[in-house]
C-alpha cells in the first residue's frame, strides 16, 4: 500500500533490538529472528482511524453514543501516535556491537573485572557543567550501586553538550542513567570504541565478521 510505503521512505518505523542484548554484546540467535522485524514500519493505525473517522462523518446517524465511541477512537489513536512517535524520535543508541554465538565471551566483555574498554560519544540537550563532569569522574551512586567512570571529556571540535565517556562497567543503559540523574537527556548516544572494535568505515546497520587478530584480541582481553 502506499501509505506503507510513504512510511518507510520517511524511516518511521521502529529499529527491533535483540532481547538478549548484553552491553553491546548481542546473542546470534535472538538477532537472526529480529532482522526479519527490522525495518516494518510504525504509524501504520494512522491510515486506519482516519478511515473510520471518514466513515463515521459521512454515513453515521450521530448520537451521544457514537460520539463518545468516535471522541474514545481519536483519543487512544493520538496516544497510539504520541508512542509511536517517541519510539522513532528516540531510537539513537548507535554504536559498536558484538554478535556472538559465545555465551562465555558475552560474559566476560559484559563483566568490569575484566575491564574491557568501551567509549561512549553522548549529545545532551544541554551543555555539561564542569561541576556535573566532576560528579561523573568521581563516580555517581545509581540504584543498583557506583557508576564507575574512567575518564569523561568534552568531545573534541564539539559543544560542551557533546561529551566522551571511558567506562569498563557493564550496569544496563549505565550512560543514560548517569546523566538523567543529573538532570539530562541524552538526545543521541553512539559507542565508537568497543574492546578494542570500532565501527570504521561501517554503514549504519552494517556489520563484518572479524578478523583472525581481532578473534585473537578479544580472547586475550577476556582470558580465553
Amino acid at each position: 500500500p502506499r501509505m506503507i510505503a510513504w512510511l518507510r521512505e520517511l524511516k518511521f518505523r521502529q529499529d527491533y533490538r535483540p532481547k538478549d542484548v548484553k552491553d553491546g554484546v548481542v546473542d546470534a540467535t535472538a538477532a537472526a529472528a529480529d532482522t526479519a522485524k527490522r525495518g516494518t514500519p510504525t504509524m501504520g493505525g494512522i491510515l486506519i482511524v482516519l478511515v473510520l473517522d471518514l466513515t463515521v462523518l459521512l454515513w453515521a446517524q450521530w448520537n451521544p453514543l457514537v460520539l463518545l465511541t468516535t471522541l474514545s477512537m481519536v483519543v487512544l489513536a493520538g496516544l497510539g501516535f504520541y508512542d509511536d512517535w517517541l519510539k522513532v524520535t528516540k531510537q539513537s543508541s548507535d554504536g559498536a556491537k558484538l554478535l556472538t554465538n559465545d555465551g562465555e565471551l558475552t560474559q566476560k566483555m559484559s563483566h568490569p573485572s575484566y575491564l574491557v574498554k568501551k567509549l561512549y560519544h553522548a549529545v545532551l540537550n544541554k551543555p555539561l557543567t564542569k561541576d556535573d563532569m566532576r560528579k561523573i569522574a568521581e563516580g555517581l551512586n545509581l540504584e543498583d550501586g557506583k557508576a564507575e567512570v574512567d575518564a569523561v571529556n568534552y568531545a573534541e571540535g564539539a559543544g560542551k553538550n557533546e561529551v566522551i565517556l571511558e567506562i569498563h562497567i557493564g550496569k544496563n543503559r549505565v550512560v543514560r542513567r548517569i546523566f538523567e540523574q543529573l538532570g539530562y537527556d541524552v538526545v543521541k548516544l553512539d559507542r565508537i570504541y568497543y574492546g578494542g572494535l570500532t565501527k570504521k568505515d561501517l554503514p549504519r546497520g552494517g556489520y563484518r565478521a572479524l578478523t583472525e587478530r581481532e578473534v585473537i584480541m578479544l580472547k586475550h582481553f577476556t582470558g580465553k
